[in-house]
């Protein structure tokens, strides 16, 4: 953040009027669906759950977490497995728990563990994004 703030006392200091504000965290909250990009989120609750069991949407899904194209918000490549953490669950089985967490308690792959969450709870889950300071970060060295 040191960084970013001498970014903007240069800008005034050139004359420029800006301006910022804070948000006070390092983590932020949505659903877990939020994770998975638009093409996938496509046509609702039923087209997610019946893709989530498609070998070939999987095997897209699996390649397009893994990287960041700047085409989409991809939560998972920002925060890694263990930045996702499960905060409600509707059986709360996994409430609390990062992705990378649940993956090592069930012996699994954590893209293995978020498809296993998102369809074992019907997609409804929510999650807490541990990527913000990681995000401000990687800016500021930019």
């Amino acid at each position: 953040m040191a960084a970013a703030l001498d970014v903007l006392d240069q800008a005034r200091a050139g004359g420029l009027d800006v301006r910022q504000d804070i948000y006070p965290y390092t983590a932020g909250s949505t659903m877990l669906t939020a994770s998975l990009p638009p093409w996938f989120q496509e046509g609702g609750a039923a087209a997610v759950l019946r893709r989530l069991m498609d070998p070939g949407d999987l095997d897209r899904l699996r390649e397009q977490l893994g990287k960041d194209d700047g085409t989409w918000e991809n939560h998972i490549h920002g925060a890694g497995w263990d930045g996702i953490v499960v905060a409600s669950s509707a059986s709360h089985e996994f409430d609390g728990r990062s992705l990378a967490r649940i993956a090592g308690d069930c012996g699994i792959e954590p893209f293995e563990a978020l498809v296993r969450v998102l369809l074992q709870e019907e997609l409804k889950v929510s999650m807490i994004v541990h990527s913000m300071q990681a995000w401000s970060a990687r800016w500021a060295t930019s």
